[in-house]
């Protein structure tokens, strides 16, 4: 799976350099905000908040189309039963953004997730196990401001279960991130 997210960011950059000169070319930055997370079949299952940070690369492909690949950390999860279960997320969205409006885009596309640390099985019980790897889909809206600032507000819904056994769900997280571009080019 590392393979292939190292594959589709090499298209990318590929794409936004051969963009370079006929539009905004590549802007690369750093991003943090935060998740609201829970599980999509989970009972009793409340939001919990967590961290999102993260670097990003943008490259247009022309004035209304950009591809953006970002490296995020994420901390994610659910209260159940008045109980955290935190699930911690290294993520590579690859997103394309559609500028409707100078400065507005509507995102989408997939997101690979791999997990680093978690405490389902603390909580659960050992028949609990979270899978290594999470797909999820993104949509959401971004606004870019000046001075290479941007809002993004994004959707990110499970295509893949969280837990190897157990009926959990898939992973639901509502994110804002406000992001700062540090290189363009």
């Amino acid at each position: 799976m590392k393979h292939v997210f190292l594959g589709i960011l090499f298209i990318f950059i590929n794409l936004g350099l051969h963009a370079q000169g006929r539009n905004q070319g590549i802007k690369i930055g750093a991003k943090a905000g935060a998740n609201f997370s829970n599980f999509s079949d989970a009972a009793n299952n409340e939001n919990k908040t967590g961290l999102l940070t993260g670097a990003f690369i943008k490259g247009f492909i022309n004035n209304k189309i950009a591809i953006q690949v970002e490296a995020l950390f994420s901390k994610e999860g659910a209260k159940l039963n008045n109980q955290k279960l935190n699930i911690d997320y290294i993520r590579f969205p690859v997103l394309v953004k559609y500028y409707l409006l100078k400065g507005i885009n509507i995102q989408g596309g997939p997101q690979f997730g791999f997990v680093v640390n978690d405490n389902i099985t603390k909580v659960l019980g050992s028949l609990f196990e979270v899978e290594d790897i999470d797909i999820t889909g993104n949509i959401g809206i971004g606004i870019d401001l000046p001075f290479d600032l941007s809002i993004d507000v994004r959707y990110n819904f499970g295509l893949s279960d969280v837990v190897k056994n157990g009926n959990v769900g898939k992973n639901q997280v509502f994110s804002v991130t406000l992001a700062c571009a540090f290189l363009n080019k």
